[in-house]
């Protein structure tokens, strides 16, 4: 677990993030921002989703990343 990681540095930098762009959390991190119960994925579908990205469970942790959709699909 890092020290000093929060919230809002994390919205920090979805938000800045370009398309193609990953950023991933550590297990450890994930567990403590988003819980470990059986909202937790929701709760990071949510977080991803708020600030225009997507996610994926890996090994390490979760991965978040923004693509491009089709104006008819992003409207949805």
């Amino acid at each position: 677990m890092r020290e000093h990681f929060t919230v809002p540095d994390r919205q920090a930098k979805l938000d800045l993030m370009r398309v193609g762009v990953t950023l991933a959390l550590r297990c450890a991190d994930c567990e403590r921002l988003f819980g470990v119960d059986d909202d937790s994925a929701g709760r990071l579908r949510n977080f991803a989703r708020g600030h225009g990205c997507t996610f994926a469970h890996i090994p390490q942790g979760a991965a978040f990343f923004r693509i491009l959709l089709p104006s008819h699909l992003a409207e949805g």
